[in-house]
């Protein structure tokens, strides 16, 4: 009996590997809606960022990428795609944890 066990613990087996420890952080954004707006929220590795609502004319998976790579930078992002839920879609952005201020970037023809 000990000798079946001796085999099983002590073949040449490899041992499973632990998993890699220091990959590269990557920003998973998620949809987010209210009354008042739906956007693509994206937040950074670490909090205390700055935040920015980005008005675009849709959320496509370009600006899903451009979010991202800004979250990647270190900023909280929220792109929206109306014009009417900008000061909601601010105070949303504000009132996270992550976010210190919020700044707005629009990137829509119809902007003024």
């Amino acid at each position: 009996m000990w000798y079946i066990v001796f085999l099983a613990c002590c073949s040449n087996q490899p041992a499973a590997l632990p998993p890699p420890i220091g990959l590269p952080w990557e920003p998973e954004g998620i949809m987010v809606a209210t009354s008042e707006f739906r956007g693509y929220l994206v937040l950074p590795e670490h909090g205390d960022a700055p935040g920015i609502v980005l008005l675009v004319e849709q959320i496509n998976p370009t600006i899903k990428s451009m979010a991202d790579a800004r979250a990647e930078n270190g900023q909280v992002v929220l792109a929206i795609d109306q014009l009417s839920g900008v000061e909601q879609a601010r105070d949303y952005v504000v009132q996270l944890p992550q976010s210190k201020y919020v700044s707005t970037v629009c990137l829509r023809p119809d902007c003024t």
